[in-house]
């Protein structure tokens, strides 16, 4: 018997015998030659009919050719950062091994949860395997975005006592880390 993932072919083979017959010969690519080429949609168990010549009873053997459905994964939705930051991706899915790509700016390349920090925007691809071989990937996307916004106000009142403008200090958008001197 042989196990394979959707999609994929694998070589039957019978000797023997002068002739063959193979059946169903659904999904086959020959069911008169010893060893043809199954792409099966589903778990397909074929039977073989060999025949040595004339004088001989034919043999008849079975083959069951199992397939797997590929694994699911999903990598998450595409997501915007600001320059400096980074984001925790997240796979999830039907495998047992991860592997993300491209791994240089990823806190590990073969975990389901890599932090990511890219200096630009990049996709990433992780491609899952199950127990059967069968593989899978997805993609996500991570936009970096560079626009930083800082507002310094050019006037303050610390002590009119109404709590408008009473202190003076910046602030902004996407800013990681400012130092501020008067």
């Amino acid at each position: 018997d042989q196990d394979i993932c959707i999609g994929a072919s694998v070589q039957l083979t019978a000797s023997g015998g002068l002739t063959y017959l193979w059946m169903p010969p659904t999904y086959l690519n020959n069911a008169n030659i010893p060893n043809p080429v199954s792409t099966p949609l589903f778990t397909t168990t074929y039977a073989v009919k060999v025949t040595a010549g004339s004088n001989c009873p034919p043999s008849t053997d079975t083959v069951t050719v199992v397939v797997h459905p590929i694994p699911p994964v999903y990598a998450g939705m595409d997501t915007t950062i600001m320059a400096g930051t980074g984001v925790t991706l997240t796979a999830t899915g039907g495998g047992v091994i991860y592997q993300w790509s491209p791994y240089s700016t990823l806190s590990c390349s073969a975990c389901t949860t890599p932090y990511a920090n890219p200096l630009q925007t990049t996709t990433y691809i992780v491609i899952t395997t199950d127990v059967f071989g069968c593989r899978n990937q997805d993609t996500v996307t991570v936009f970096v975005e560079d626009m930083l916004t800082l507002y310094v106000p050019n006037a303050f009142t610390p002590s009119n006592h109404d709590a408008y403008n009473g202190i003076f200090y910046a602030y902004g958008i996407g800013i990681y880390q400012f130092e501020f001197y008067i």
